[in-house]
């Protein structure tokens, strides 16, 4: 593991915002090698899971003639 990958593993877990912003610098400049793939890939998961739950809650609470518990999701 390079050391720069190395780096923003270890900053993930110290700064999450600075290492949102190296990270989205990174893609911005097409340096996806160094780009911290196992934990983006993770925080991408887990807001569209938020997502999702934001939007079954909001339909159940409008009444949405949608069965809702027959929405899974993988």
């Amino acid at each position: 593991m390079e050391p720069k990958v190395k780096s923003l593993k270890e900053l993930y877990e110290k700064d999450f915002y600075l290492w949102v912003q190296e990270n989205l610098k990174l893609l911005k400049n097409k340096e996806y090698e160094l780009v911290d793939w196992e934990n983006l890939l993770e925080e991408i998961e887990d807001v569209a899971k938020r997502h999702f739950e934001s939007v079954i809650s909001c339909m159940a609470d409008y009444g949405t003639p949608l069965q809702v518990g027959k929405i899974q999701r993988e």
